[in-house]
């Protein structure tokens, strides 16, 4: 054997494995959990003066996912809005130069490749009001069985979720900047299931949103606590996967 040939047999070999060791490092390309199209919808009136300004998402058929019934309600929610806020409008009294409107956007949270949060914010005003109002509507749709999760059918494995929820919500809020007045508090996220209505599932966890003068003042806006799963694992649906 010619140990001359040996350096240029291990360099040749060097160069051949430097493919592998760059895929193997290479991060696997990121998949959206949920695909979706956005779509907008604009009205302007001149009689009474206003807008309306939703954006919307669509979602898209994907392999066992059928999101027919879950764009119908998207469409739903959205017109019911856009037809209060029309009436609305066109019940109130202007002033020259005043004029209304309704804004309403959305955060898509997908909480795993099976179940998907959308959450609605919209922004109101009426001619004549001291400030506007804001809100947020809440749907969480599992893909795989076709249907409309609420917090009861998530924590449905245990004791009952809402003395659980309430405290875990009531701890983090009294810590929250803003929130002074404790009785408030604790009455907008006391113990009932209605306080916990507007809720969205994350990778990391549950978010439960309080509007504004749920648990404050105007003022102090909307507030948000998120729950881990590991607080309340005992409760979750282990069919869920969360």
């Amino acid at each position: 054997m010619h140990y001359k040939k040996l350096p240029s047999l291990i360099v040749a070999l060097l160069l051949a494995l430097i493919p592998l060791f760059c895929a193997a490092e290479a991060p696997a390309e990121e998949k959206p959990l949920s695909s979706y199209e956005i779509q907008k919808l604009k009205i302007k009136e001149n009689e009474p003066p206003y807008e309306i300004n939703c954006t919307i998402p669509v979602f898209k058929e994907a392999q066992g996912f059928d999101p027919k019934e879950l764009n119908a309600r998207i469409k739903q929610l959205v017109t019911e809005r856009v037809t209060e806020s029309k009436n609305s409008f066109a019940s109130r009294e202007y002033r020259e130069k005043q004029s209304s409107y309704m804004e309403m956007s959305f955060t898509v949270y997908p909480a795993s490749a099976r179940l998907v949060s959308i959450v609605f914010q919209v922004e109101s005003y009426g001619a004549g009001a001291a400030h506007p109002i804001h809100w947020s509507e809440c749907l969480t749709y599992d893909k795989e069985k076709n249907h409309f999760l609420s917090l009861r059918t998530i924590l449905n494995n245990g004791d009952d979720f809402v003395p659980i929820i309430s405290r875990l919500c009531i701890e983090q809020l009294k810590t929250q900047e803003g929130l002074s007045d404790i009785h408030w508090i604790e009455e907008g996220a006391g113990p009932k299931a209605k306080n916990f209505e507007h809720f969205y599932l994350d990778t990391s966890g549950i978010g439960i949103i309080f509007d504004e003068y749920k648990v404050g003042p105007y003022v102090a806006g909307a507030h948000g606590v998120m729950i881990p799963y590991s607080k309340i694992k005992s409760l979750l649906d282990p069919s869920l996967g969360l």
